[in-house]
C-alpha cells in the first residue's frame, strides 16, 4: 500500500473513531433532558408546531429527532431547551403548549417550569 493510501486509510479510521466516540458519549445532563421530553409526553397537552397541532407523544418523538441530529452539540437540559426545544430551526417560530383549560404558553417557559421544579 502505498503512503498516501495508508495517510488516507489512517484519516477514515480516525474519524470514523472519533464519530462513534461522539455517538456513545453521554450528555451531561441526560437525565434531566429525559425528565423534560417525559413532561412533554405525559402533559396531555396538544403541542402548536409552524401552525399545526400536534399531539404530546408527536412532540416527544420529534424532539428527540431533533436531539439526536444536534449530536454532541447540546448536552445540557438548558441547551436542550433553548437550541432544541423552544422552536422551530426552519422557520424560526416559537413552539407553543396547548394545554386544557390553561392559557395558550410558548414552549420555552413551559419547559423551563418543568425544569426549576426538579
Amino acid at each position: 500500500m502505498s503512503d498516501r493510501r495508508r495517510s488516507v486509510a489512517a484519516t477514515f479510521a480516525a474519524a470514523a473513531v472519533c464519530a462513534a466516540a461522539t455517538a456513545q458519549s453521554p450528555r451531561k445532563e441526560q437525565p434531566l433532558i429525559d425528565a423534560l421530553l417525559r413532561a412533554v409526553a405525559d402533559s396531555g397537552c396538544q403541542i402548536e408546531r409552524n401552525g399545526s397541532l400536534h399531539s404530546a407523544r408527536e412532540a416527544e418523538a420529534h424532539l428527540r429527532m431533533k436531539l439526536e441530529r444536534a449530536g454532541g452539540h447540546v448536552q445540557t437540559a438548558q441547551q436542550f431547551i433553548e437550541q432544541v426545544a423552544s422552536g422551530s430551526s426552519t422557520s424560526g417560530r416559537p413552539y407553543r403548549m396547548v394545554c386544557p383549560g390553561q392559557p395558550i404558553v410558548d414552549a420555552r417557559p413551559w419547559l423551563k417550569a418543568r425544569l426549576g421544579a426538579r
